[in-house]
């Protein structure tokens, strides 16, 4: 995980909200009563900002949901004119 991703979790200050969607890390930013919403609007932010996203699963660590962070480095970038590398 990296800072950044977007985390779902069980619960939250808000008795009516089972699952809590926050930036890692971080408190929660956005409070939803079901799964189905919470990885709605979490995969939604993450392909948005370039992110990846996760399901908290307590004490038995976190499943990715979608991975949609851009490796790292230099990428290629294609112009009507030339190709360069861009940084």
């Amino acid at each position: 995980m990296s800072k950044g991703d977007v985390v779902i979790r069980l619960g939250g200050p808000n008795p009516e909200a089972e699952f809590v969607v926050s930036a890692f890390p971080g408190p929660g930013q956005l409070a939803c009563a079901t799964r189905v919403d919470a990885e709605r609007l979490a995969m939604a932010y993450a392909n948005h900002a370039g992110v990846d996203a996760w399901f908290d699963e307590g004490p038995n660590g976190f499943t990715l949901l979608g991975h949609f962070r851009e490796p790292a480095g230099p990428r290629l970038v294609r112009s009507p004119a030339r190709r360069r590398l861009a940084l």
